[in-house]
C-alpha cells in the first residue's frame, strides 16, 4: 500500500510538472506566433516581452508589446504598450470562428510622425489592408479560412507623442476607443478585417486629437502675432509721442 501511494504521489507531481512544462511552452509558442506573423501583416518589426495565458479560463495578458516603425521614421516605436488584456471563449477555439470576449489595450503610447493624414501609422495601415495570407498547398479537401468575433475592444489612457510638420514635437492625450461586436453581424471577420477595423478606429481617433493640437497650436501662434502687433503699435504711439514732444 506504501508502495502504491509513493507512486500516486509520484503520478500526480508529474502531471502537475507536465501541465507546468506545457502551460510554459503555450506561453512561449505564443509570443513567437506573434513576433512572426506579426511583421508578416504590419510590415515592420513585433516584439513582446511575455505572454501569460490561462487556457481553461479563456484570458490572458501580453506584456511588453511594442509595434516598430516602417523605415524612414525618427522613432524606433510606433506604439508600446504595458500589457494588453485578452479574454476568449474557450470552446471556440476548436472553432472556424474565434470568440474573443474583450480586448482591451492600456496606457499605450503612440508616436505619430507626419501629417495628420500620412504618417507612420497611415502606412502601417495601408500595409494591414494589403496583407494577404499566404497560401498552403492542397491537401484534400479545402478547409474554411479561420474568422473571429470581436465582441469588446477597448484602448484607454492613451498619449500621443506627435512630430508634425513645421511644428514643434508635443504629447497631448488620446480619446478612449471603445468598439463592440467586430465580426458579430456576418458570423466572423477575417483577421485581416478585424485588424482592419481596429487599426482605423485608433488612427481615427489620433486624426482627431492631432488635428485639434494643431488647430490649437495655430490659434496660438495667431494670437501671439496679434499680440505682438499690438505691443508694436503700441510702443510705435508712445515713441511718436516722445519725439513730438521733443519738437
Amino acid at each position: 500500500m506504501r508502495v502504491l501511494k509513493y507512486l500516486a504521489v509520484i503520478g500526480i507531481c508529474l502531471v502537475v510538472v507536465g501541465l507546468a512544462a506545457a502551460y510554459f511552452s503555450l506561453n512561449a509558442l505564443v509570443k513567437k506566433g506573434i513576433e512572426t506573423a506579426g511583421p508578416m501583416v504590419t510590415k515592420t518589426d513585433v516584439r513582446v516581452s511575455g505572454v501569460s495565458l490561462l487556457p481553461f479560463a479563456g484570458s490572458g495578458s501580453i506584456h511588453g508589446f511594442e509595434l516598430g516603425n516602417p523605415k524612414g521614421f525618427r522613432n524606433e516605436n510606433a506604439i508600446r504598450v504595458g500589457k494588453v488584456f485578452v479574454s476568449v471563449e474557450p470552446k471556440s477555439l476548436l472553432t472556424n470562428v474565434m470568440v474573443v470576449r474583450s480586448v482591451e489595450v492600456a496606457s499605450p503610447e503612440i508616436w505619430v510622425e507626419g501629417s495628420p493624414s500620412d504618417n507612420n501609422l497611415t502606412r502601417i495601415q495601408k500595409n494591414v489592408e494589403a496583407f494577404v495570407p499566404p497560401s498552403k498547398p492542397a491537401v484534400g479537401p479545402p478547409t474554411p479560412a479561420k474568422k473571429v468575433i470581436i465582441d469588446d475592444f477597448k484602448v484607454t489612457g492613451a498619449k500621443l507623442h506627435l512630430s508634425m510638420k513645421l511644428l514643434p514635437d508635443t504629447t497631448i492625450p488620446m480619446p478612449d476607443i471603445h468598439l463592440t461586436g467586430i465580426g458579430r453581424k456576418t458570423n466572423g471577420a477575417s483577421i485581416k478585417e478585424a485588424a482592419t477595423e481596429m487599426f482605423g478606429s485608433i488612427n481615427s481617433s489620433i486624426t482627431g486629437a492631432a488635428t485639434g493640437a494643431l488647430k490649437d497650436l495655430t490659434k496660438n501662434v495667431t494670437d501671439m502675432g496679434k499680440n505682438l502687433g499690438k505691443t508694436g503699435l503700441d510702443l510705435g504711439k508712445s515713441l511718436g509721442g516722445l519725439f513730438g514732444k521733443k519738437k
